[in-house]
């Protein structure tokens, strides 16, 4: 058995340390971006880089309810608006007709959600 010198020894402990460091590091970062987001901001931050398809969307929630609620929630609030397919925002007045819908995304594939200047704020 060969004995390790003091400094290697100090180096190695030094070289583990460091990486279990990093390795939380690297792990807190990914929980904090990854699960700490919440849908409707993920919605918002994805909206950042131009209009999306609800299709698209939807996939950033757990649930067809959640992403109904998500989605209201943002259009009521102002953050996002909701376009149609002659490129104009949809009424207000049709937003809880077109969510009600429990085949949302087959009946209204020409949909899309843009971010407002409100919703660009908060990202």
């Amino acid at each position: 058995m060969l004995a390790a010198s003091p400094a290697a020894a100090e180096a190695y402990h030094f070289d583990v340390s460091e990486r279990k460091a990093q390795t939380y590091v690297n792990v807190c970062y990914h929980s904090l971006t990854t699960k700490a987001m919440s849908p409707e901001l993920e919605t918002l931050d994805q909206l950042l880089g131009g209009d999306m398809p609800l299709a698209v969307i939807a996939q950033l929630y757990p649930s067809s309810e959640a992403f109904r609620q998500g989605i209201l929630g943002l259009l009521a609030s102002g953050d996002v608006l909701l376009i149609g397919s002659a490129d104009m925002p949809v009424p207000n007045w049709r937003w809880r007709e077109i969510f009600s819908d429990g085949v949302l995304i087959e009946n209204h594939r020409d949909l899309k959600l843009r971010l407002s200047a409100s919703g660009a704020k908060r990202v």
